[in-house]
């Protein structure tokens, strides 16, 4: 009775075991594309909003010190978060990859996923830069035509 009652055990215990592994790989891809998803939101939302904040940044430069002041805090709080929830998606992606790859999951239609949010990211940043750029020769134009203070 011990030995059919452990052999039942056994025949479920490998059937779950078969079943947890080849669902393991459509896991990890299914984990590695919600990362990229997410990477890919948070991106772009890092973008719309810095580009606003940069914007107002530009547009204020005319309304005085303090309100140009406010804006550029504004931008500073609104890059450290956004950019701390892009590296969060990034550490999470690196660690599912590393899961995929451990369980041998074909990379086939993630690279193309992969390649699209890099290149969002890519273009992204580079709009952010030049948005920054335009800021601070703004305000180094404002700084330059300000009145010397005695």
């Amino acid at each position: 009775m011990k030995l059919t009652s452990l052999l039942a055990t056994a025949a479920v215990t490998l059937a779950a075991a078969v079943s947890a592994a080849t669902a393991a790989p459509a896991d990890q891809a299914g984990a590695v594309r919600a990362d990229l998803t997410q990477l890919q939101s948070d991106i772009t939302k890092a973008h719309d909003t810095l580009l606003a904040d940069l914007g107002k940044i530009t547009a204020d430069i005319g309304g005085g010190r303090d309100a140009l002041k406010a804006d550029i805090l504004a931008f500073r709080s609104d890059r450290g978060s956004l950019v701390g929830a892009v590296k969060a998606d990034l550490q999470q992606l690196k660690s599912d990859v590393k899961a995929a790859r451990d369980a041998k999951v074909d990379p086939g239609d993630l690279k193309t996923l992969a390649q699209s949010v890099r290149d969002l990211a890519k273009s992204d940043r580079a709009d952010v830069q030049q948005a920054v750029q335009n800021a601070r020769d703004a305000v180094k134009s404002v700084r330059g035509s300000a009145p010397p203070k005695s």
